[in-house]
């Protein structure tokens, strides 16, 4: 009788997971027209996947964080990079700028353009979802470079564990002058520990948690159409055999300096740029490794 219940509950926790499944897909879309820009000016599409990620909704503008998940065609690496959105990019505009000015559009061409990709699925996520979803599978072992104290919290050098509430703050914290360049290395440094913490494999045995999963992504979501339940599948599917030596976190190559009226900007760092697009645009997985054993 024992084994019969379990069934039963483990089959009422897939139907949950269908129907939130169910509800991802029906999550509030983004249309194209006005998620991308016109396909003539757009790069031809691969086998690669990439998605452009942003985190917004929080409490402060501070905290939204500004990323590109890539999966390259071989399917033998998840690669996530993080944009310095204080990043100059024209006429003394920076990225926030844009973005903020001209929407998700703006955000797909400065990503194609500066980093040789085709964005094949956009997603935002609301701070409310991304904070559940990290005390669902959390805490997150988080790399700080420093120690810091941000809305009275403190963070050491070296790992913190933290939940969602603490893991807003670090995002959010801006502890050095530097044109927002030690924010972003935090944002990178959660991510790194999220898709290092997320265990694929036992989610998909692990219905309950699964569910529980989706429904806080889902809180104030919005995607592109294409971004459905089944691609995620599917791609899930072909990077079962990754393990986390194939995950690799990147910030954006950027330079922060100061000019002669004392204000800190950031430029990207057009050399170093040059060679990430370089290893992506030629699917090398070994050199975006590299280039983030250097500490970008």
């Amino acid at each position: 009788m024992a084994k019969l219940r379990g069934a039963f509950s483990l089959l009422g926790s897939l139907k949950e997971a269908k129907r939130l499944g169910a509800k991802l897909d029906e999550t509030t879309h983004l249309t194209a027209g006005d998620t991308f820009p016109p396909d003539d000016v757009r790069l031809e599409g691969t086998d690669a996947q990439t998605l452009l990620l942003r985190i917004v909704g929080g409490t402060t503008s501070d905290a939204d964080i500004f990323a590109v998940l890539h999966v390259p065609a071989s399917r033998d690496a998840i690669n996530a990079f993080v944009l310095n959105l204080h990043t100059h990019v024209e006429a003394g505009s920076t990225v926030r700028d844009l973005v903020n000015e001209s929407g998700n559009a703006v955000g797909v061409a400065i990503v194609e353009e500066l980093m040789g990709l085709r964005v094949d699925h956009v997603v935002e996520l609301s701070w409310e979802g991304f904070i559940g979803l990290i005390d669902e599978i959390g805490p997150l072992p988080t790399y700080s470079r420093r120690t810091f104290t941000s809305a009275g919290k403190t963070f050491t050098e070296g790992t913190n564990h933290l939940d969602g509430a603490a893991t807003y703050t670090f995002c959010a914290a801006d502890p050095v002058d530097d044109a927002e360049q030690t924010r972003t290395r935090n944002q990178r440094a959660v991510l790194r520990a999220l898709l290092n913490t997320i265990d694929v494999r036992k989610l998909a045995k692990d219905a309950p948690s699964l569910t529980r999963i989706l429904d806080h992504m889902t809180r104030g979501m919005k995607k592109t159409p294409n971004f459905t339940s089944s691609a995620i599948t599917h791609v899930a599917t072909q990077l079962r055999g990754l393990s986390r030596k194939d995950v690799t976190a990147i910030m954006v190559p950027s330079v922060s300096s100061r000019t002669a009226d004392g204000q800190v900007t950031a430029d990207f760092d057009t050399q170093a740029l040059t060679t990430l697009r370089s290893a992506l645009i030629n699917g090398s997985s070994a050199e975006v490794s590299r280039l983030a054993a250097e500490g970008f």
